[in-house]
């Protein structure tokens, strides 16, 4: 008998499918790494659209928010999967609430909540996160440990 599948659960993997992952994303990697990638890609979707149904009406500071397709990433050191959910709100000074989350705990792992003005060299001002016990960088460094984080 198949397995029935909740409707969120339906959704993201319907969502997936229409991102599949690309061939260097395969390159190179044993399959049960694949398969951890594929699954981490399905649950990271669902996630993701958790997340934001998850928030109530005015999380944030409001409206006029703006939000980029996610990253997923199977950790092989954390052996976990991991997303990078970017958010901002497209005001002067731009306001960045971007952040890396463990999918299977719902944690998260790394904050990059920050103002800046487009144009404005050295212009980032670290914004509050929401907890104080998980790393908050701005811009490049926190670009600089994402990339890290998703090489891994």
């Amino acid at each position: 008998m198949a397995k029935s599948l909740s409707a969120n659960r339906l959704k993201a993997v319907l969502f997936a499918a229409a991102f599949p992952l690309t061939a260097c994303q395969h390159a190179g990697v044993s399959s049960d790494y694949a398969a951890a990638s594929e699954q981490c890609r399905i649950d990271g979707y669902a996630y993701y659209r958790e997340f934001f149904l998850a928030k109530p009406s005015g999380a944030w500071g409001g409206t006029g928010l703006w939000h980029d397709t996610p990253d997923f990433h199977f950790s092989r050191r954390l052996n976990t999967c991991l997303i990078s959910i970017k958010v901002f709100r497209n005001t002067i000074p731009r306001l960045v609430l971007d952040q890396v989350d463990d999918v299977r705990t719902g944690k998260p792992v790394l904050y990059g909540y920050f103002e800046y003005t487009p144009g404005i060299k050295n212009s980032e001002v670290i914004s509050h996160p929401p907890s104080l016990d998980v790393p908050n960088h701005a811009g490049a460094e926190y670009y600089a440990r994402v990339h890290a984080l998703f090489e891994e």
